[in-house]
């Protein structure tokens, strides 16, 4: 029991209660969650090609977490981002899909464009978050030879 006493408060007030989740109850829905599979594909594809699905849908349920525990303004800013980067930039680059139905190589050409472009934040907040995430991973960070001390464990 914690004893915070203040002037008008003379007795000690109790711990306040933790609570832990496991998930955040607020989840994204199927469109988000394929504009951001395309992107993270897309993003962190190297020259052998796309992540492993295994990855990708850690990394999609880990930024759900994220946007079910971000305030709702938050959550429709990336929300929005994730709309005009799936919808928007591949018609402004005269391509009539979205960017889930383009090939990673399309995908890689619209999103340059969009991030050098008027679209330049609406690219820049997803890239950012998923890129925090996706390096959580030990198995990305070895492969990727990063060390981050401030992370447990420390690789």
């Amino acid at each position: 029991m914690a004893h915070y006493i203040s002037p008008h408060q003379t007795h000690p007030l109790p711990d306040p209660p933790i609570r832990m989740q496991t998930r955040a109850a607020v989840g994204m829905g199927v469109w988000v969650r394929t504009g951001a599979h395309a992107f993270a594909e897309c993003l962190f594809s190297t020259e052998k090609g796309p992540p492993a699905e295994e990855q990708l849908s850690w990394l999609l349920d880990e930024f759900e977490d994220f946007l079910g525990r971000a305030t709702p303004r938050a959550r429709t800013a990336m929300m929005l981002c994730i709309f005009v980067v799936s919808f928007v930039a591949p018609l402004v680059r005269g391509k009539f899909a979205s960017l889930a139905a383009l090939p990673i190589s399309d995908r890689q050409r619209v999103l340059l464009a969009a991030e050098k472009g008027l679209f330049g934040p609406a690219v820049l907040a997803p890239k950012a978050v998923l890129s925090l995430l996706w390096f959580e991973r030990e198995d990305v960070r070895r492969e990727a030879r990063v060390r981050l001390p401030c992370l447990p464990g420390g690789s």
